[in-house]
């Protein structure tokens, strides 16, 4: 119909194809020119392209229309910005400095800090990894239930490894993706259940071996007898009491775990193999561990209690612990606890504190914890091996302080969980004058 509005939804999917193309080549020399994306530049821009593709004129009101297409099939890249004068200053701060790499990203927003922790982690597994392979091992990689976490798996995902960071999956080992704690799975924590980011992250591995092994029409079949990765999933009780936790271990859905990420503690289940050393407290076959960390409530330093708009406030581990009736706001701050790390509660100098509450009979102290198939001294000792990372994750987020977890997590004087941050510019600053 002459005279009708063109619409980018309109077309058929090669037109549209070959119009994204066509305008992707044409606004690069747009960009390079003197003018820049002036509004007559895009009316010319829209109506040569148009004329030259689909024949006919092509409204410069749908200049923006294409942009966001662009984006959304991938070929348009939004660049974060990384930060190096503090990640330096971090860096150089007295109890900081065993940190091996933190990585600050600038502005603000889940896009530009999702794809930087995306980055840092993929490019940590290529790191590790290709120690690994030389040494004919896997490569183990555990990930700690969080909305953090997720969208960093996320962006992975969204990333093309070989096209935009250069990266060969079949330069890897066989991977093994497991999840490290038991969570909800409400409709609002399932984005960050761990065992749902294992499996996604062993999907976007396997979908880049499958990708790079077609592309290369057979002629790399040979180096990728011993790629892919293996998601494991992890069942158990939400809250367990620590004189069961033994029990729980040695279940077949959880020993498949453990038996990988703290063997220690199914030791007597390991078949002896000939010339291997005895398991020790905090040994671990991780080698990346990525976890991010809980705040505490606005009100928790305070004597009073929380008011009913504070009563949602808190980490997950936070309102998890007091939904099971444990006194969270006195044990705060009877035990100077500031937020916790992997579901576990630290105080400033990272020491770890248990969930207590009188026991059913006589009255004594019953310890518990939530699930976890890696307890805080095997993230200490992998946080101190160079061979190792734990990578910190951490953003800002309105109504959130989670300062206090991440300075002892990082600088606690007795311990150090994380031997890798990646963060924001806001939070940056914050720790900085912590």
């Amino acid at each position: 119909m002459p005279g009708a509005k063109f619409s980018l939804e309109s077309v058929s999917r090669s037109e549209r194809a070959a119009l994204l193309d066509a305008f992707a080549r044409d606004l690069e020399g747009y960009l390079g020119g003197r003018d820049g994306i002036g509004g007559r530049r895009r009316r010319e821009l829209m109506a040569e392209l148009g004329e030259r593709v689909v024949g006919r004129s092509i409204d410069a009101r749908q200049f923006d229309a294409f942009l966001r297409a662009l984006f959304e099939d991938g070929v348009l890249q939004i660049q974060h910005r990384l930060l190096s004068g503090p990640a330096a200053a971090i860096r150089e701060r007295s109890g900081f400095r065993d940190l091996q790499d933190v990585t600050v990203v600038g502005g603000y927003g889940d896009l530009h800090f999702a794809r930087a922790a995306a980055k840092e982690l993929i490019e940590t597994m290529f790191r590790i990894g290709a120690m690994r392979k030389k040494e004919k091992r896997p490569l183990n990689i555990g990930i700690v239930s969080g909305g953090t976490i997720g969208v960093a798996i996320r962006a992975a995902r969204d990333f093309r490894w070989d096209d935009q960071l250069g990266l060969d999956v079949l330069d890897l080992p066989q991977v093994r993706v497991f999840p490290l704690n038991v969570s909800l799975s409400s409709p609002d924590q399932l984005a960050g259940n761990a065992t749902i980011l294992a499996f996604e992250l062993a999907d976007k591995i396997n979908a880049e071996v499958t990708a790079r092994l077609e592309s290369s029409r057979g002629g790399a079949a040979s180096h990728g007898d011993d790629a892919g990765a293996q998601a494991y999933g992890l069942s158990a009780p939400l809250l367990v009491r620590r004189d069961r936790l033994h029990e729980l271990d040695l279940l077949p859905q959880t020993f498949d775990v453990v038996r990988h990420t703290e063997p220690y503690r199914v030791r007597d289940r390991l078949r002896p193999a000939r010339g291997r050393r005895s398991v020790e407290p905090g040994d671990t076959e991780l080698d990346i561990v990525v976890t991010g960390v809980g705040e505490l409530p606005m009100h928790a330093a305070r004597e009073k209690g929380p008011t009913v708009d504070e009563k949602r406030g808190g980490s997950t581990f936070y309102r998890l612990a007091r939904e099971f009736e444990f006194p969270m706001d006195e044990w705060i701050r009877s035990e100077r606890i500031v937020g916790d790390i992997a579901y576990i509660g630290i105080r400033a100098d990272g020491t770890p504190v248990p969930l207590r509450k009188p026991g059913d009979d006589d009255g004594s102290e019953v310890e518990y914890l939530f699930y976890t198939a890696a307890e805080l001294p095997v993230l200490e000792r992998m946080a101190a091996d160079p061979e190792k990372a734990v990578i910190l994750m951490a953003r800002h987020l309105p109504g959130k302080y989670a300062i206090p977890a991440l300075f002892a997590s990082i600088a606690g004087e007795r311990h150090r969980y994380a031997s890798h941050l990646v963060t924001d510019e806001e939070t940056a600053k914050q720790l900085l004058h912590y």
